[in-house]
C-alpha cells in the first residue's frame, strides 16, 4: 500500500475520468437552493420590552415526584414500549432488558478504526475487506441497468442521469429552513394526506428551538410524531403514508440516534399497511453514517448488507443516493479506494455529494490549501470550482485551518453564509493563530457591513455564534477577565437575538417564579454546556466576593451596553483604517481584569456543585412534567399541550 495521500489522489483521478464536474451550469452539479426565506434582518433594532406570558405553576413537591420514580425512570424506553404495544411482538429489543454493553471491546475497536498508524489502517482494511466486498457486490447487483455501464467520457449523458436522480430524490421534499426559532406550525386544518405529509416533513427536518420543541427528552415534536402514528390513533390513519413513516425513521434514527427504535418503526410501518421504498432503505443507510462514527461492536458493513438484502427481497432498486450514504460510512481509505474503483469499473456515475467528501478526505492529508485547489482542479478536473459555493467552502476552510499568521488574508474568495461558518470554524480549529476571538468577531462584523448583507439569512448559520462564543471563552479563560468575558458573551447573545430574530419572552407564574428569557434558553442550546460553566463561575464570584458583581449572561444588554458594543463593532468595519493593536475591542480583550485588581481562585469542586444543582433543577422540572403526563395519559397530555400552544383546535369548544 502506498501513502494515504497518494491513495486519495488516485481516488480523485477516478472521479476526474467521469467528467461530471466539467459542466458547472448543470443544475444537478451546481445545485442552488430555490427556497426564498423572508428577510428578518432588514431592520435591526433593540426590543424595548420582553413579552411576558402568565401561567399557572404546576408544582409537585419532591416527595410526590419521588413517589412516581419507578414510572418515570427510563422514561424514553417506556414511551417507545407504549407506542409499540399494538404490534404485540414482545421479543422486540425495546421490550427486553438492555444487555450489558461490551465497553472494552468497543473501545478497542474504536481505537483501531480511528488510528492513523499505517499498520493499523492496513489491519483494519484486511479485517473488514471480506464483508465489505460482499456488500459492494450486492450493491452492484441491485443497481438498475440505466445506472451502470455509463460512458464516463460522455458528459451530457452523465449530467442527464445525475439530474434525473436529483429530481427523483427531491420530489417528496418540501423546501424548508434547517432552523426555526419560533413556535412550530399548527397541524393543518382541514387535514389532507398531502398537507399532513408536508407537516410531518417540517417537524422532522427543521430544528425547532422554541420551547425546546425538537428535544427528544422534553420536546413536543417527538410526542406529536408518536401520537399521530400510533396504530391506535385511528383519526390519522388515512393520512399516514410511507413518506411520513420515512420522516419518523429519519428523526428518531438519524437526528436523535435511536437506531433500535428506527428499525422497529419499520415493523409499525408494515403493520399500518405501508410499503417500504428506496427512501426507506436510504434513510436506514443514512443512520449507518452515525453508526460508523460511534463506539460499537457491530459491523457497519454487515448492517448495510442487511438493508441491501431487504431491498433485494422487496425488489426495490437502489439509486445513486444509496452509493453516497454507503460511501459516508467508510472510514478506511483503502476501502474507499476499492469502493470508487468498483463504481468506475461498472460505469456508475459518482454524485457530487461524494466528490465533496473526497475533497474532505484529501484536505486532511495536507496543510497547504493550494494543494486542495490543485487537487480540485487537476485530480477532479473542476477548474471553475470557485463559482461553486460547496467547493469554495472547502478551500476557505482549509485556508483558515492552516493559516500561519493573524494577518494572513483569509477572505480571498467570495463567501456566503455557509462559507462564513466554515471560515470561522477553520480559524477556531487553527492551532497556530493568536487572538482568534478578535479575528472571528472582526470577520463577522465586516461580513455584516458588506452591501449584500441584507440578502443574507443568518438563520442558516446559528453555529457561528457558537464558534465565536466558545473562542471567547478560550481566549479569556483567566478568571481576572471573567467580567469582560461575561459582557462579550452577552453581546454575542444580543447579536444572535437580533440576527436570528429570537423571541425575547418569559413565563411569569405569578408566585415570584419566572423562567429564563426564551432567547437565552435557545442560545444556551446553541452554545452548549460551556455557557452553563461560565454562568456557574459568575455565580460563585457574585456569591463570594463582596466588592464584585458580574451581570449573569442571561441579563439582556441595557442601552448603554448596546451603544458600547456598537462602537466596538464600528471600529472593525473598515479593516484598512484599523490595525489589531489599536482596536478598542482588542485592548478590552487583552487588558481585562476584575474590579480593584481582585485576584481569586475558583475551586473546581465548587463549580461542579453549582452545575450539579442546576442540572438537578432541570431534571426535577422534566420529571414533574413526566409525572403529569403519566397521570393524564400520553394522548390526553399531548392534545392539551397542542391546544394550549395553539397547534390544534379544541374539539370540545364550539366553532
Amino acid at each position: 500500500m502506498s501513502t494515504i495521500k497518494d491513495t486519495i489522489a488516485r481516488i480523485g483521478r477516478i472521479v476526474r475520468q467521469s467528467k461530471v464536474l466539467q459542466n458547472p451550469e448543470n443544475q444537478a452539479i451546481a445545485k442552488k437552493n430555490d427556497l426564498k426565506l423572508k428577510n428578518k434582518q432588514s431592520s435591526i433594532t433593540k426590543s424595548d420590552s420582553t413579552k411576558v406570558t402568565q401561567s399557572v405553576y404546576r408544582n409537585l413537591q419532591p416527595d410526590e415526584v419521588r413517589k412516581y420514580k419507578p414510572l418515570y425512570q427510563d422514561f424514553q424506553r417506556k414511551t417507545y414500549r407504549e407506542f409499540l404495544e399494538p404490534l404485540d411482538i414482545p421479543s422486540l429489543k425495546t421490550f427486553n432488558e438492555r444487555p450489558a454493553f461490551d465497553s472494552k471491546s468497543a473501545k478497542q475497536s474504536w481505537a483501531k478504526k480511528t488510528s492513523q498508524n499505517p499498520r493499523h489502517i492496513l489491519e483494519q482494511y484486511m479485517q473488514d475487506r471480506q464483508t465489505f466486498q460482499i456488500m459492494i457486490s450486492t450493491l452492484i447487483d441491485l443497481t438498475p441497468s440505466h445506472l451502470k455501464n455509463i460512458d464516463y467520457t460522455n458528459a451530457a449523458e452523465l449530467n442527464n442521469i445525475i439530474l434525473q436522480q436529483d429530481q427523483e430524490a427531491n420530489q417528496n421534499k418540501t423546501p424548508i429552513s434547517a432552523h426555526c426559532f419560533h413556535e412550530i406550525p399548527p397541524i393543518p386544518s382541514p387535514l389532507t394526506r398531502e398537507n399532513f405529509s408536508e407537516y410531518i416533513f417540517k417537524l422532522t427536518h427543521t430544528d425547532y428551538s422554541y420551547k425546546n420543541s425538537s428535544s427528544l427528552q422534553s420536546g413536543i415534536i417527538p410526542q406529536i410524531l408518536l401520537y399521530t402514528h400510533r396504530l391506535t390513533s385511528h383519526e390519522f390513519k388515512d393520512f399516514r403514508s410511507t413518506q411520513t413513516y420515512n420522516c419518523l425513521i429519519h428523526y428518531f434514527g438519524y437526528v436523535k440516534n435511536q437506531s433500535t427504535f428506527a428499525r422497529e418503526l419499520l415493523l409499525v410501518m408494515k403493520s399500518d399497511g405501508h410499503a417500504y421504498n428506496i427512501d426507506t432503505i436510504n434513510t436506514m443507510m443514512k443512520i449507518l453514517t452515525t453508526h460508523a462514527n460511534i463506539r460499537g461492536v457491530t459491523s457497519t458493513y454487515g448492517l448495510a448488507l442487511k438493508y441491501l438484502q431487504l431491498s433485494s427481497s422487496l425488489n426495490i432498486p437502489i439509486n445513486l443516493g444509496t452509493y453516497n450514504y454507503i460511501y459516508s460510512t467508510i472510514g478506511n481509505v483503502h476501502l474507499k479506494e476499492d469502493f470508487l474503483k468498483m463504481m468506475h469499473n461498472n460505469g456508475v456515475p459518482i454524485p457530487k455529494a461524494m466528490m465533496l467528501k473526497i475533497v474532505d478526505d484529501f484536505a486532511k492529508t495536507t496543510t497547504d490549501y493550494h494543494e486542495v485547489i490543485n487537487f480540485i482542479e487537476t485530480d477532479l478536473g473542476y477548474e471553475s470550482w470557485s463559482n461553486d459555493s460547496k467547493f469554495s467552502r472547502k478551500v476557505v476552510y482549509s485556508q483558515a485551518l492552516n493559516a500561519k499568521s493573524d494577518h494572513e488574508q483569509l477572505q480571498k474568495f467570495n463567501i456566503d453564509e455557509y462559507t462564513l461558518s466554515d471560515l470561522l470554524h477553520g480559524i477556531r480549529r487553527n492551532e497556530v493563530l493568536k487572538n482568534k476571538a478578535f479575528t472571528m468577531i472582526r470577520i463577522y462584523t465586516q461580513f455584516l457591513n458588506r452591501s449584500s448583507f441584507h440578502k443574507r439569512d443568518f438563520t442558516k448559520i446559528p453555529r457561528i455564534y457558537h464558534l465565536i462564543t466558545r473562542q471567547l471563552m478560550d481566549d479569556l479563560n483567566d478568571v481576572r477577565k471573567l467580567g469582560t468575558l461575561a459582557y462579550l458573551v452577552r453581546c454575542i447573545i444580543y447579536e444572535a437575538t437580533q440576527r436570528l430574530d429570537l423571541p425575547v419572552e418569559i413565563v411569569d407564574y405569578g408566585n415570584g417564579k419566572v423562567t429564563l428569557p426564551e432567547n437565552y434558553k435557545i442560545m444556551s442550546k446553541i452554545i452548549g454546556g460551556d455557557l452553563q460553566k461560565l454562568e456557574a463561575k459568575i455565580t460563585y464570584i457574585n456569591n463570594n466576593l463582596q466588592d464584585v458583581y458580574i451581570k449573569p449572561t442571561s441579563i439582556l444588554l441595557d442601552d448603554q451596553e448596546i451603544e458600547v458594543w456598537n462602537q466596538l463593532k464600528s471600529e472593525l468595519k473598515m479593516a484598512e483604517q484599523n490595525t489589531t493593536e489599536f482596536s478598542n475591542l482588542f485592548k478590552l480583550i487583552k487588558s481585562a481584569h476584575l474590579p480593584n485588581g481582585t485576584v481569586v481562585d475558583i475551586p473546581h469542586e465548587e463549580i461542579q456543585k453549582i452545575l450539579a444543582h442546576t442540572g438537578s433543577k432541570i431534571s426535577a422540572h422534566r420529571n414533574r412534567e413526566r409525572v403529569i403526563r403519566i397521570s393524564e395519559g400520553s394522548d390526553e397530555y399531548i392534545k392539551r399541550q397542542m391546544i394550549e400552544r395553539g397547534l390544534m383546535k379544541d374539539a370540545s369548544q364550539p366553532t
